[in-house]
């Protein structure tokens, strides 16, 4: 995941972020991946399995949130 290829933060004026930037963006996006499929870490991510349970127990609650977001009806588009 390339957090700069996605408008995540400002890159106006050519700017670029440093690899420490790039490398904590990239964590967070993996976490949240990991969050969203209920998908434990191990192997490669072991350091980072002291989350696995908050993930667990908290894969249903988001799982809930999403469906109840995704059910809601459509506004209706005017032009």
């Amino acid at each position: 995941v390339a957090p700069d290829g996605f408008d995540i933060i400002d890159m106006t004026a050519g700017g670029q972020i440093n690899s420490d930037q790039r490398r904590n963006l990239g964590s967070v996006a993996k976490v949240l991946q990991h969050a969203a499929s209920n998908k434990l870490f191990e192997g490669e991510n072991e350091h980072l399995s002291s989350m696995n349970n908050y993930l667990s127990e908290t894969y249903q609650e988001f799982s809930s949130c999403w469906n109840t977001r995704m059910q809601l009806p459509l506004r209706k588009m005017t032009y």
